[in-house]
């Protein structure tokens, strides 16, 4: 660091909306926004608190100035504007280092590291994150002050101010830090304290510690990792799509019995809770529902509710709208708007992320104005996306004609290969996300279905189909049908990412550890489907299955 000054900036603000107050909340006998100003100051290192003249933020100021800690008070709804300003006595060509106050894992040791790479490399900025295999918030930012102070010029999109780097990063380039040779991989820990679960497990990794100040990061991820309850593996990105988990939490079982393997009906509510808790811990991103499940938005609000209204991205369907009755165009488009606000209710939220029509046919109900008033909707940032669920390979390939739609979910798995067509037109669209549902075929690729409870199909015998796929199993090395399946699921390119449904948390953490093998390559994918029959959509089509002996109800 010889020849640059360098300046630590945490960033801090009491009216946080997930968890109001947090920055005030003790760990390890200190407010957390202290902690984290402490820690980052141990040797020496200048740091700052950017906080802002808000007086939300009186106590805060009053707190970190009586503890020693240098404080500036800036714009609350600009906080671009206020690291300008709280760098503004810099010389030139000094780093300025971002750390935020909901993060008490960093210490000087991690800044003074990742400065001295930044350094070293030549860059203007550099990030550590979980890409560079380390726990979710044991993060931080070091950039030049030059570029921050052009950022805070030129920045124009509210999104670019509020989160600082956006559009420091576009300028001057996004590098990711090197992996810390120190530390086993982390990426599936939370070290952050977004959630009250969060809050919860810090006060645990704390306890006990006798210089919370002082004690090392490194210390505290193996703290982290050993709790008994720590998530093992973690959800894998989509390579298209980084922000987007390769699992989609579906909550059909959360609100109805589903599924013909499903043998404890619907989940009690506090499993329920448990579910959606678990996976956004496990790194999902987005979880996936319907007016049409049930209780399931309902219960899915009311976990979100306590986890954080913005910690999972939610993705809904529109009721079934064509019941068969005559309705003038309005009156469908109004038919649509309430199954949306019905949603809204339920799930407790302003607006969804996703919108998907459940049938394909209602996308042209109405003449049309139905997809026209969802998006008014969508302009009124009611909708974020605009998509539909599909059945069949036309319906797929009609989705991906229409440039409104950027959201595709389609049934696929290792016994349907109908779908080649699509994976193909699918390339002059790469702004629509693709996902795979039915990757078990509402449980009957489970490995727990027995042949006589199969639905009737057609020439494929039951018997046959499941002897060919165990020896499918061995030849590729697979632990069993549900990871030989998921895995075929997973290898396609052209699939973004997989909505399973989960019944209970053992279920989530062992999705969580399917999703983190390497799944099948091209040559394992083409061995299955040379190897099993083709099949009948009276079988690969749960809408139309039938059953010499139905099943019991669960």
């Amino acid at each position: 660091m010889k020849g640059r000054s360098v300046l630590v900036l945490v960033q801090a603000r009491t009216s946080s909306t997930r968890l109001p107050g947090k920055v005030l909340l003790p760990v390890g006998g200190i407010p957390l926004a202290i902690l984290a100003a402490k820690r980052a100051a141990r040797d020496g290192l200048p740091t700052r608190l950017a906080t802002s003249v808000d007086p939300s933020d009186d106590e805060l100021a009053r707190l970190a100035a009586r503890e020693g800690i240098d404080v500036f008070r800036g714009a609350l709804d600009d906080p671009l504007a206020r690291f300008v300003a709280a760098s503004a006595d810099l010389g030139g060509g000094a780093l300025v280092v971002r750390l935020t106050a909901d993060n008490p894992f960093p210490d000087a040791e991690f800044v003074r590291g990742l400065v001295e790479e930044c350094t070293r490399r030549g860059l203007r900025y550099l990030r550590a994150s979980t890409e560079s295999g380390l726990a979710y918030g044991l993060s931080a930012e070091v950039f030049d002050v030059d570029a921050l102070r052009e950022a805070g010029r030129e920045a124009r999109d509210p999104y670019d101010r509020e989160h600082v780097t956006p559009f420091l990063r576009r300028r001057v380039g996004d590098a990711i830090a090197a992996r810390d040779p120190s530390l086993a991989p982390c990426p599936h820990l939370r070290a952050t304290i977004d959630t009250f679960d969060d809050y919860q497990r810090a006060l645990r990794v704390f306890s006990g510690v006798d210089d919370p100040v002082g004690v090392s990061y490194r210390a505290l991820v193996e703290r982290l990792a050993a709790l008994p309850d720590a998530p093992a593996h973690a959800i894998p990105r989509a390579a298209r799509e980084p922000g987007l988990a390769r699992l989609v939490l579906g909550t059909a079982q959360l609100g109805l019995p589903y599924g013909v393997a499903n043998e404890s009906g619907m989940p009690a509510e506090a499993e329920a809770h448990a579910i959606v808790t678990s996976a956004f811990e496990h790194g999902v991103t987005h979880v996936d529902t319907a007016r049409a499940y049930g209780e399931a938005e309902a219960r899915l609000g009311r976990a979100l509710s306590r986890l954080g209204a913005s910690s999972l991205a939610v993705i809904t369907k529109l009721r079934p709208l064509d019941d068969g009755l005559a309705r003038s165009p309005r009156e469908w488009a109004l038919e649509a708007e309430r199954s949306l606000l019905e949603s809204l209710v339920a799930l407790g939220r302003p607006s969804v992320d996703v919108l998907l029509f459940h049938r394909a046919g209602d996308l042209d109900l109405g003449e049309g104005v139905v997809l026209a008033r969802l998006l008014e909707l969508r302009a009124e940032g009611r909708v974020g996306a605009l998509g539909v669920s599909v059945q069949s390979p036309v319906e797929a390939l009609r989705a991906l004609e229409r440039p409104e739609l950027t959201h595709v979910q389609l049934p696929l798995n290792l016994l349907d290969h109908r779908f080649e067509a699509v994976a193909e037109a699918r390339l002059a669209r790469p702004d629509v996300t693709i996902v795979a549902r039915s990757a078990l075929l509402q449980g009957l690729l489970s490995g727990r279905v027995p042949p006589a409870r199969f639905p009737r199909a057609g020439a494929v015998d039951p018997a046959s189909l499941l002897a060919t796929l165990g020896a499918l199993v061995r030849e590729l090395g697979r632990e069993d049908l549900v990871d030989l399946a998921l895995a075929y699921v997973r290898g396609e390119p052209w699939i973004d990412a997989v909505v399973l449904g989960i019944e209970r948390v053992d279920q989530l953490r062992d999705a969580a550890r399917r999703f983190s093998t390497p799944p099948l390559d091209a040559a394992a994918r083409a061995r299955v489907r040379e190897a099993l029959p083709r099949c009948p959509d009276e079988l690969l089509d749960p809408s139309r299955w039938t059953f010499d002996d139905p099943p019991d109800g669960p």
